[in-house]
């Protein structure tokens, strides 16, 4: 690449950048959103994969348990996937 191309890059990236925030109050705002957001899909991601476990364990593991053990075993795997969540 010649020197031209590289300066004509490095100025396009630099005018890509320009409006984004840099400092303080103005950069929260501006990343708050999409933060939200990701945070809100993996909640939702773990939500699923702990119902998966849930049903995986009822149907295949629990099956021959009394049912005060499959709701302890049941009710601490939906706690801890809470606190996972909740962690997030």
């Amino acid at each position: 690449m010649t020197t031209t191309r590289l300066r004509q890059i490095q100025q396009a990236v630099q005018t890509k950048l320009a409006p984004l925030p840099k400092t303080g109050p103005d950069l929260y705002s501006a990343a708050q959103k999409p933060a939200e957001a990701v945070k809100g899909y993996l909640q939702m991601l773990l939500g699923l994969v702990i119902a998966g476990l849930v049903a995986y364990n009822l149907i295949f593991r629990w099956h021959a348990l009394p049912l005060s053990a499959i709701a302890d075993h049941a009710l601490t795997l939906v706690g801890g996937g809470l606190a996972i969540s909740a962690v997030v």
